[in-house]
């Protein structure tokens, strides 16, 4: 009876050990190898400091760097690398050869010459699409503009076009050219003042540090700018005699009020934005539009400078925007080099 018994115990506790090591093996930590998935930054600095997020794909071969800097200007970078035990190493033609990292569970340390940066692992993929806002293209056509900031007059699109060394009108319904503009410079940027009376046209030759204020309906000169330290290429009016100026030899965006023809005008503020270059400006609806080439970035300007949206078309890069009182429309040159002027899903 005694055997029985042992015999009856041994396989309780067989079984028991059995069910904890089952237990144990449900509730092991995940392979702490594991590299791939989205990464949040905590603390360090590599490169610039402005990575937020990175996104791993071992698999495929893919890593997407998410940066954001102290202004709020966001953009997004994908680079072709192969993964080894303790470095990533950079396919993609890029000024980085490879970074170091260690791996210890959900903690990845990435190590930049002899810098060191610190990602916790976030428990879902980031959406790319919620961090840089692609737009949708509702209208586009092949257009003579190249290179230059474009506006609108209320009824048409205003832009330069070096072939026929005027402004061209361009009808935003059908996209055809409806009239010229004959005009003493070959401006990079133009832009109409925001006024309800009789509003002026600003211009900003190529290459040219100051901008030229005319009457729209007569053409008359009123007056010319200081110079604002750069060759100008964006004109944003804010309002009658408040203009923001975009430079391309500097970071800097500056706020202009106007004297009128009461010389000199003055600068008010400038914005280090921590980028260059700007190629267009719009003000709408309160907010300043920036388009840097890449990107599309909506700025508020008060009670703080800051980029609170950032927007992509992809394929296309941004050269110039305009809004049209219902959608923006940009100035763009394709992969194929050649420039089109869009019309974009992106409303006030």
């Amino acid at each position: 009876m005694k055997t029985i018994q042992i015999i009856v115990i041994i396989l309780v506790a067989s079984m028991c050990i059995r069910c904890n090591n089952d237990d144990n093996a449900n509730t092991m930590v995940p392979e702490t190898k594991i590299i791939d998935g989205s990464w949040e930054h905590t603390n360090g600095i590599i490169l610039d400091g402005s990575i937020k997020f990175i996104t791993i794909d071992k698999e495929n071969g893919v890593l997407t760097m998410l940066f954001e800097n102290e202004l709020g200007f966001k953009g997004i970078e994908q680079f072709d690398v192969t993964i080894n035990e303790n470095s990533i190493n950079f396919l993609t033609p890029t000024e980085i050869s490879e970074f170091g990292y260690v791996l210890d569970q959900n903690e990845l340390k990435i190590t930049l010459r002899g810098n060191t940066a610190t990602f916790k692992r976030l428990d879902i993929d980031l959406n790319l699409d919620n961090w840089v806002k692609p737009l949708t293209i509702l209208q586009n056509a092949a257009v003579p503009f190249k290179d230059i900031d474009i506006t609108f007059d209320g009824t048409s699109i205003l832009g330069y076009s070096e072939e026929d060394s005027s402004i061209l009108k361009i009808n935003p319904e059908t996209l055809a050219i409806t009239s010229t503009m004959a005009t003493t410079l070959a401006p990079k940027v133009v832009e109409i003042e925001k006024s309800d009376t009789n509003p002026l046209l600003f211009q900003a030759g190529t290459e040219a540090n100051t901008f030229r204020a005319s009457f729209y309906s007569t053409g008359e000169t009123f007056y010319t700018s200081i110079d604002i330290g750069g060759s100008i290429t964006g004109l944003a009016s804010e309002k009658p005699g408040y203009i923001w100026v975009a430079t391309d030899n500097n970071d800097y965006i500056s706020r202009y009020k106007s004297n009128g023809s009461l010389n000199p005008g003055e600068i008010l503020q400038q914005i280090d934005l921590r980028f260059n270059p700007v190629n267009g400006l719009d003000f709408q609806g309160g907010y300043l539009y920036i388009a840097d080439g890449q990107y599309l970035y909506k700025c508020q300007i008060t009670p703080e400078f800051k980029a609170i949206e950032t927007y992509k078309i992809s394929g296309y890069s941004m050269k110039g925007v305009a809004f049209d009182g219902t959608n923006f429309w940009l100035n763009t040159q394709g992969e194929d080099n050649a420039f089109y002027l869009l019309k974009s899903n992106l409303t006030l």
